[in-house]
């Protein structure tokens, strides 16, 4: 099969206790689909990262994910929520 791309928007918000918390990522259409949800996450005092991820899924070999857009709160150690 070919390299396909993915276009994934990775939404969090703070829990009770203060923290960060990464809640189901979504998949989007488009680039700009996924930049749009993350502003709107944004917006509505959530965080939220937008990135592409090309691989062929037959044979699970994926690039390195490429962030698109990053807004609102956080976490410090976001590389660790997208590796993998």
């Amino acid at each position: 099969m070919a390299n396909i791309t993915y276009y994934v928007v990775v939404p969090f918000e703070q829990n009770e206790e203060g923290d960060i918390v990464m809640l189901d990522p979504v998949e989007a259409r488009s680039a700009d689909s996924a930049r749009s949800r993350v502003r709107l996450l944004a917006g509505a005092g959530r965080g939220g990262v937008a990135f592409s991820r090309m691989g062929d899924p037959e044979l699970g070999d994926f690039k390195d994910g490429e962030i698109l857009e990053a807004l609102g709160s956080l976490p410090a150690n976001l590389d660790e929520y997208l590796s993998g």
